[in-house]
């Protein structure tokens, strides 16, 4: 059986924003519980939420959710060493995975770990984008189930054809991933891999909006005071 992760970046030191938006109330919640709970709500497991400086307060909002924390300790590097810290965690959930399926299976039905079950794919989600609706999620996987034959392995949104977050890395760029270094997440690698990169396009550019500045911290507020899009 395989499964489509999560992999939510937290641990961003919110420089132009002056402090921890991840914890901003919008909405009645911390503004990074509404990525998480999106991907709970779509059926994305195992989900892991990278951790910084904040850890003890991000955590306490997370009582009763399924998901796993991983701390990057180098969070001041920039959202490569999130990632890095994301994936890791992701790998030992699979591998912890199969060792159990082979662990708890007696020898008459023995299961192994080609079989068990394992993450063929991962959504990287940033923190800070409260806006993506659920149905965002079912057409980018259904994008990656139609064209994985077609040698397609990253499957990323457009938001009034400005490319987005989350993107769908499957398994196999995962190494690759771990090498990613800076501020800018996977960018360099996207552009790399160009060729085995598929886009689905949405009108609403509302959706793909992160939350960096006050400015769009005014504008998140009175959207979700209208009513959320």
């Amino acid at each position: 059986m395989t499964q489509i992760a999560a992999v939510i970046l937290a641990a961003g030191m919110s420089k132009r924003m002056g402090h921890p938006k991840q914890l901003m109330q919008l909405g009645g919640k911390p503004l990074f519980v509404h990525a998480v709970e999106l991907a709970h709500r779509t059926g994305l497991s195992p989900i892991v939420v990278v951790v910084g400086p904040h850890q003890d307060k991000l955590a306490q909002h997370l009582q009763g959710l399924p998901v796993k924390l991983a701390a990057n300790p180098s969070f001041e590097s920039g959202m490569a060493s999130s990632l890095s810290a994301g994936i890791r965690a992701l790998q030992n959930e699979s591998f912890a995975a199969a060792a159990s399926v082979e662990a708890a299976t007696s020898p008459d039905t023995a299961t192994s770990r080609d079989t068990a079950a394992s993450i063929e794919a991962a959504f990287v989600f940033l923190a800070d984008q409260p806006f993506i609706p659920d149905f965002v999620i079912a057409e980018l996987t259904h994008a990656y189930r139609q064209r994985r034959q077609e040698g397609i392995r990253i499957v990323r949104p457009r938001y009034a054809n400005q490319a987005g977050h989350p993107v769908l890395f499957d398994a196999q760029v995962f190494p690759s991933l771990l090498g990613v270094t800076g501020d800018e997440g996977a960018r360099s690698l996207i552009a790399r891999e160009a060729d085995r990169v598929a886009y689905v396009p949405f009108d609403n550019e509302l959706w793909g909006m992160d939350i960096d500045t006050p400015e769009q911290w005014s504008t998140a507020q009175e959207v979700f005071e209208k009513g959320s899009p």
